[in-house]
């Protein structure tokens, strides 16, 4: 009687959340690596200095400076669709965890998108045009700025996102990989969140962050891979409907 039920579950295409979720994490890779180029390419041609006043970063200030938050900004946005996939592309015993990844997204992607929008737009048309008197908390050469909360937060919750979505890996060598990445992800936001109040040194946050430039594009090609694998033909491609999505 119960395989009789199941088969007669309606079976949902996965064609549509594979393709999202493989050209998400392909432009996600893409950007992300564009990104962290561009970041380094300018903190290596401008340093960070100890902060002196809005008037002395705007003297100073260039687009190459923040031309790194325009790649960010197209790595958060298919974030969210990135994850949707893997919602519905994973097992429904643990879609719970998958819905909690595209909770966590769901705020991360807000705030990041908020944030780098707003830098490149309002703080450099304001940093550029001489109306810069109120801008010294919100632009990065602030160490005090609320740019950093928001950035650890944003990448904060991103991690979380992915720390939960890991779990629903399991079945594959590959599949085990992208859960140790996810979860190794995770951790570091986690450790950011909490070690951002504490004051941590500038070599330490940048530690972190190169730990991140290498594993996150790490878990967005596997997981490129992961998708690209199931839309082969002769891959089971449909899935039982439970009713959760």
């Amino acid at each position: 009687m119960a395989q009789q039920n199941l088969l007669n579950k309606p079976l949902v295409s996965l064609a549509i959340p594979l393709t999202i979720g493989f050209w998400s994490a392909v432009i996600i890779t893409f950007f992300n690596v564009t990104s962290s180029f561009l970041m380094i390419l300018s903190w290596s041609l401008n340093p960070i200095t100890p902060w002196h006043e809005i008037e002395a970063y705007a003297s100073t200030f260039d687009f190459f400076q923040i031309a790194s938050m325009v790649p960010g900004f197209l790595v958060v946005i298919p974030f969210l669709p990135m994850m949707a996939a893997i919602h519905y592309s994973s097992p429904p015993e643990r879609r719970i965890l998958s819905m909690l990844g595209i909770a966590f997204a769901g705020i991360s992607v807000a705030m990041l998108g908020f944030q780098y929008y707003s830098q490149f737009t309002v703080v450099r048309y304001n940093l550029t045009s001489g109306e810069h008197q109120a801008l010294g908390f919100f632009v990065l050469g602030n160490p005090h700025a609320f740019f950093w909360p928001l950035e650890v937060l944003g990448y904060g919750f991103m991690s979380l996102s992915t720390l939960f979505a890991g779990f629903v890996f399991s079945t594959s060598v590959l599949q085990r990989w992208i859960r140790g990445l996810f979860v190794t992800n995770g951790v570091i936001g986690i450790a950011g969140i909490l070690a951002y109040p504490l004051g941590i040194s500038t070599m330490a946050f940048l530690s972190g962050l190169a730990l991140w430039t290498l594993v996150f594009p790490a878990s967005t090609v596997l997981l490129a891979i992961n998708f690209k694998r199931k839309m082969k033909p002769g891959v089971e491609t449909v899935q039982t409907n439970t009713g959760d999505a």
